[in-house]
């Protein structure tokens, strides 16, 4: 009886809290603040959901704006909230750092309850100067940056990101997501299940995809790529002394290289054909599964491709 009657009980304090939920008041508001600041700064900003857009501003000053919405149980709360934050923005500084975000200290005056029922959304859209150092965090929503030193690190649970003229290193994570970088140095991609798409990379490159397809152009340095499932297609000179690892556990891995590349090449797929458009001096044994040799009278480049599942296909550009 008693665990009957406790069962009523929550199933009424979760049908209360879904309407409750169903009749949220929201109030939708912007803001914007102007900082005089000397480069190179620090950038940190962070959102629970919403979209981060950051882009080269004057070389003195961080422009911030913002447009957030406040979901509260009654109009006058969310109100109230909205005000709060229009008059006190969460950016917070300290010495050369700037952190744009933390929200807690509005959740401080709240009761546990309102704690649980209060939300709040807001995006970003900041001008920083070229000298920044830059660290962009979001829940849910979509980031953006361009035209800064950098370096720059990316951490997003579901969105896309697109980075493009950061001339230092640029790290990215996504949960769920496509990534895009193009114009920058190091670069190092994680995506749980998005495409991968990367282009004019002056430095090392590594991508790792658990489901999502990597399409690379231009890449000037060493290569890594591990996809689990998802084709791999590289576009690109080859410079002397490079190492190239491309693994594709299901899926294709296809090249476009120039006529004059020269390079040792060690490819083996177990479920798929191996297809090289250049002269190749085979070592060993060949194998419709298993190819490995040189081609040109200089091969200092070195590529590796392996595939569980999927064809290698190296063709010749112009």
């Amino acid at each position: 009886m008693r665990t009957a009657l406790a069962g009523l009980l929550l199933l009424g304090f979760l049908s209360g809290a879904v309407h409750s939920c169903t009749l949220m008041a929201r109030v939708t508001d912007r803001f914007e603040t102007r900082l005089n600041m000397a480069a190179p700064i620090r950038l940190i900003v962070d959102t629970g959901s919403g979209d981060i857009h950051l882009s080269r501003g004057p070389e003195d000053q961080l422009i911030v704006r913002s447009r957030f919405t406040v979901s509260a149980p009654d109009r006058e709360q969310a109100r109230q909230l909205a005000k709060q934050i229009k008059a006190d923005p969460p950016i917070e500084t300290t010495g050369q750092t700037i952190e744009i975000g933390d929200l807690r200290k509005y959740r401080n005056n709240l009761g546990f309850f309102s704690k649980l029922s209060v939300s709040i959304t807001m995006s970003f859209e900041v001008q920083a100067p070229y000298e920044t150092e830059v660290e962009l965090n979001s829940g849910s929503g979509d980031q953006y940056a361009a035209d800064l030193r950098g370096p720059l690190r990316s951490q997003a649970g579901s969105g896309d990101v697109e980075i493009t003229e950061i001339a230092r290193q640029v790290s990215v994570e996504t949960g769920s997501g496509e990534i895009s970088v193009s114009g920058a140095s190091e670069v190092r991609a994680e995506a749980g299940s998005g495409d991968v798409k990367l282009e004019q990379i002056s430095g090392a490159v590594e991508v790792n995809v658990g489901s999502g397809d990597v399409a690379l152009k231009d890449i000037a340095a060493d290569l890594r790529v591990d996809t689990g499932s998802g084709e791999i297609q590289v576009d690109s000179g080859l410079s002397e002394d490079v190492k190239w690892h491309l693994e594709a556990s299901s899926g294709d891995v296809v090249l476009r290289l120039p006529a004059e590349a020269q390079f040792t090449l060690a490819a083996e797929t177990h479920s798929g054909d191996i297809e090289v458009a250049f002269p190749l001096v085979t070592t060993g044994k060949a194998t419709p599964h298993d190819l490995r040799g040189s081609v040109g009278e200089h091969p200092a480049a070195e590529i590796h491709i392996e595939t569980s599942s999927g064809d290698i296909q190296i063709n010749k550009g112009p």
